[in-house]
């Protein structure tokens, strides 16, 4: 693995961990060959576990007034926007997608 690239956490149950197995996939540029970053291998558990997480979740969710719902979503859209050129650039070197066309708003 590339010295510089990142190693990624999944994120279950408001916690950033590690498969299970401990084992990961490189992500490899397809431009360049190199590794970009290496994510973790979820297991069957980890996806047990994150569906139950997020069944949880949704019972407290739909709690919560439209109104205030659709605030969390208008700052998470916020949130998108403000990070964009960011996120083309990771699509960029994720799927070798030419810059201009992972900025492409449609």
């Amino acid at each position: 693995m590339n010295i510089d690239s990142k190693k990624y956490k999944m994120y279950i149950d408001g916690e950033f961990i590690d498969s299970s197995s401990g084992e990961t996939f490189d992500n490899i540029n397809p431009l360049t060959g190199k590794v970009i970053n290496s994510v973790p291998k979820a297991t069957a558990e980890d996806v047990e576990r994150a569906l139950d997480a997020a069944r949880t979740a949704q019972k407290n969710w739909k709690k919560v007034p439209s109104n205030e719902r659709g605030d969390y979503l208008f700052k998470i859209a916020d949130a998108i926007l403000e990070h964009a050129d960011e996120f083309a650039q990771i699509i960029s070197e994720e799927v070798g997608k030419v810059l201009a066309q992972a900025k492409r708003r449609s």
